[in-house]
């Protein structure tokens, strides 16, 4: 397994950008507190927002993230005060879309601009690996599938940099972008209607399934339900859906059907891997395998995973 350096902190480029979309924010609160048009029902908004004490998401509601995927497929990604909803809440950002159009001179529209083009800064920055995982999950595949990994990647990238600035810009954006990508991946199955739900109590039994299946004798398959149900106790019924179950995740994860169906991603860090252990007599790190491959460390990662144990190459 190729070596990689730890990372805890963000580069400070990436602060930087980050406190500057939370600076943004805080005058985008100002610029409201002073709108003389501002509904009384958004005011404790506002001030949370110049005082720098916006969270997100701003309904503190629970998100259906499919659905997102869904819609994002459907529309362009909403702009200005609208695609400031993490921050301002549906309501709000409707009702500023709709007083800049209305009165444009009252310095709404000024301090809508600077935040979404500081947002926008931060998410450029971070667009390349959210279009590596989208490319990684849709390799293969048709194009309605890879259009939804698309777009999920796209839900997942403003989550995860929004949710970063939010919580004070802490730690490595790098890692945070990627465990949202990852997450994506799921919200793109359940939109295309493929996903396989795996429960806490059926990952127990699958665990005490292949324990079972490894130490029952039978003849033929069809004995083997039988006996694998005497022996954990279990309707016949209900080992045959987790017998099911279980090869649907195997297969999902089985790392030879990962890598064939990405090999043009695979090929070129494979060939990368072996040319660089040869030149250096050792393992080479994740950032040379990159430099050398002309890819994204992310691509790395997720190769080396696949190669590995299949953590990371899963279906989606």
């Amino acid at each position: 397994m190729a070596r990689s350096a730890p990372r805890t902190k963000s580069p400070r480029s990436d602060v930087n950008a980050g406190r500057a979309v939370a600076l943004s924010l805080e005058a985008l609160g100002d610029a409201l507190q002073r709108a003389a048009t501002l509904p009384a029902r958004f005011e404790p908004h506002a001030s949370a927002l110049a005082q720098g004490r916006s969270v997100v998401p701003a309904d503190g509601e629970r998100t259906d993230f499919p659905a997102r995927v869904k819609a994002a497929q459907a529309t362009p990604a909403p702009g200005g005060a609208r695609g400031l909803a993490a921050w301002l809440g549906d309501a709000l950002a409707a009702w500023l879309a709709g007083e800049i159009s209305r009165v444009p001179g009252d310095g709404l529209a000024e301090a809508v601009l600077m935040a979404t083009d500081a947002r926008d800064d931060l998410l450029t920055r971070k667009q390349p690996i959210a279009e590596v995982f989208a490319r990684w999950h849709g390799e293969g595949l048709d194009e309605r599938a890879k259009a939804a990994f698309k777009a999920a990647s796209e839900v997942a990238l403003g989550e995860a940099v929004d949710r970063w600035v939010a919580l004070g810009c802490e730690g490595d954006l790098d890692r945070v972008v990627a465990t949202w990508q990852r997450s994506s991946a799921g919200w793109a199955e359940r939109a295309l209607g493929n996903a396989v739900d795996v429960s806490v109590g059926d990952l127990s039994h699958l665990r005490s399934l292949q324990l079972a299946v490894r130490g029952v004798k039978a003849k033929t398959s069809e004995e083997l339900p039988r006996a694998v149900a005497r022996r954990m106790g279990l309707p016949v019924a209900e080992v045959e859906r987790l017998l099911a179950l279980d090869a649907t995740v195997r297969e999902r994860r089985d790392p030879e059907r990962v890598i064939k169906r990405r090999w043009a991603m695979v090929k070129p860090i494979a060939v990368a891997v072996a040319d660089l252990e040869k030149e250096l007599g050792r393992m080479p790190t994740v950032t040379e395998i990159a430099e050398r491959a002309s890819v994204h460390p992310c691509a790395v990662d997720l190769v080396l995973e696949a190669m590995g144990d299949g953590d990371g190459g899963g279906e989606g």
